[in-house]
């Protein structure tokens, strides 16, 4: 049962760690198209570049700590809630990640990643019903072979070996070539 725990653990990671460098990158590029004279950086905007520049440098408690200043600043802006979430997830600060990622769906409710990363977290967090509903909505948005190991994981830690089955089997499919999914997959099919 650790096990499962081991991998989910790890593709939730690298998937939120994909997530908040595309996010970053998305970022930057459109600040670099903007005129920088035309407006210049709030107080928040400021400590969120920095709390982008402090998670660039991998430095996680500087980035949770600019990140939070920046919604104590401007309790509004969106983009941080998920940064944040992430921040939490990589410092496995699990609860605090739940709450941050929570708050990431409810304003970006059509995000699939946002809402695939908040799955994996419920499941880590042993809410593995509410981690099924999650990554249902998610791939209801978007097909991620990850967002299938995660409602297969889901799936196995509610003893459910045939959903799990299918849900593994549809992460395959879509690309998830992963040695540990393929020996979970085994398992699941010796009788």
């Amino acid at each position: 049962m650790k096990s499962w725990r081991i991998s989910l653990l790890l593709l939730l990671l690298l998937s939120a760690t994909s997530y908040l460098g595309s996010f970053l990158i998305s970022q930057n590029t459109a600040s670099a198209e903007s005129p920088q004279s035309s407006s210049p950086l709030s107080e928040a905007e400021k400590q969120e570049k920095s709390g982008d520049i402090y998670y660039s440098q991998q430095d996680y408690a500087a980035a949770e700590n600019s990140y939070l200043k920046a919604l104590e600043i401007d309790p509004g802006l969106a983009r941080i809630p998920p940064k944040l979430g992430i921040v939490y997830v990589l410092m496995h600060k699990y609860d605090q990640a739940e709450a941050m990622l929570k708050k990431s769906v409810q304003l970006f409710p059509k995000n699939a990643q946002i809402i695939a990363n908040y799955a994996s977290v419920l499941l880590i967090n042993k809410k593995p019903d509410d981690a099924i509903g999650a990554a249902k909505l998610s791939l209801q948005i978007e097909p991620d072979p990850k967002t299938y190991i995660t409602l297969g994981q889901a799936y196995q830690a509610l003893n459910n070996p045939e959903m799990a089955e299918i849900a593994f089997e549809k992460g395959l499919l879509l690309g998830q070539d992963d040695p540990e999914v393929k020996r979970m997959l085994a398992e699941l099919k010796v009788p």
